[in-house]
């Protein structure tokens, strides 16, 4: 699950790129890498509670979200 995790940040980081890239090319944006961090990164912080809450966290869509939103938080920070 962690390396589905790290693979679906990296893809997630690959399509900013070409996003933020194409926004900067416009002069549409100014800083194409900060925007790039700022799309790949997530709510996970805020949802984690709410799916403890909830009971998610011990289904199988529960045990892709950890791993998955753990690469969403740290991701951009190395990132930066």
């Amino acid at each position: 699950a962690a390396t589905l995790g790290a693979i679906s940040w990296f893809a997630s980081m690959g399509l900013a790129a070409v996003l933020a890239l194409t926004l900067a090319y416009f002069d549409v944006i100014a800083d194409g890498l900060g925007v790039m961090v700022a799309l790949t990164s997530t709510a996970f912080g805020t949802l984690l509670p709410i799916m403890r809450d909830s009971g998610l966290l011990e289904t199988k869509f529960g045990r892709l979200f950890l791993p998955a939103g753990a690469w969403g938080e740290l991701g951009p920070i190395i990132a930066i």
